[in-house]
């Protein structure tokens, strides 16, 4: 989830970096905001003057192993689904201080997360067409053998594309698992007891630590999701993680 930055910490060393040319080429312009694993920045490829969008790894994280591979794993994931509705990964490296980025298509418009709290809740009509394209692209990247992990509001992007308005563009596969790969049968990059993804919208599967890998948890996800769209909130909350468990468990 990307959130305003604050200052100290590693929205501090973010904000710093504005002005700074990343990979050799990649001017950073603005922050657009952070997160568990990194900060995203609106940027100019200054070769060709093409607006880009780029995910850092926060400096205090990029000597954790497992936090490493799976920020690159995050760029291959995507970089390897080419659908209209998943954003594009363009390239990626490591900036002068050793830190991993991302770069991506750049995409103008706002997150449902955000129209939500604009608007409380969605005409059902709107809901049903924007969660259409999200399966859509949960589909392409299924296929490949790709489990999302993390699907909510804040990681659908909502744009306008050719005059298409309410166009969906699916981002973030930063706890993306593979359903056959033979590294990770053997190297699981989410160590038991390393919380993923987003609570709220975990299935009791994954709660239950019985499934991580199986596509149906993406699919649960989409449906708390659509909910949360129509109604306006969640189908449970809770003050307490254990109290969610519970519920959804239930």
């Amino acid at each position: 989830m990307l959130t305003p930055h604050k200052s100290g910490g590693p929205e501090e060393t973010a904000r710093h970096r504005v002005g700074a040319v990343v990979g050799g080429k990649y001017r950073i312009k603005r922050l657009l905001g952070h997160g568990g694993m990194g900060s995203v920045y609106k940027a100019e490829n200054t070769t060709i003057g093409r607006t880009v969008a780029i995910k850092i790894l926060h400096p205090h994280l990029a000597d954790d192993g497992v936090t490493l591979a799976r920020f690159q794993r995050e760029a291959r994931a995507a970089a390897g689904v080419e659908h209209p509705h998943v954003v594009d990964v363009l390239d990626m490296g490591l900036d002068r201080g050793g830190a991993p980025f991302i770069v991506m298509e750049y995409v103008r418009g706002k997150s449902a997360a955000r129209i939500l709290r604009e608007v409380e809740q969605w005409d059902i009509r709107r809901a049903c067409f924007v969660v259409g394209q999200v399966l859509d692209a949960l589909h392409a990247v299924h296929l490949r053998g790709i489990v999302h992990r993390d699907l909510k509001p804040e990681n659908i992007l909502v744009t306008t594309v050719e005059g298409q308005s309410d166009y969906v563009k699916l981002f973030d596969f930063g706890v993306a698992t593979f359903t056959e790969s033979a590294q990770s049968a053997t190297h699981e990059l989410t160590p038991t007891g390393r919380a993923m993804g987003t609570p709220y919208y975990a299935s009791p599967e994954q709660l239950g630590g019985l499934s991580r890998r199986d596509p149906r948890i993406d699919v649960y996800a989409v449906g708390v999701v659509l909910y949360e769209l129509l109604c306006g909130s969640r189908p449970f909350t809770a003050e307490a993680f254990v109290e969610l468990c519970r519920q959804v468990l239930e």
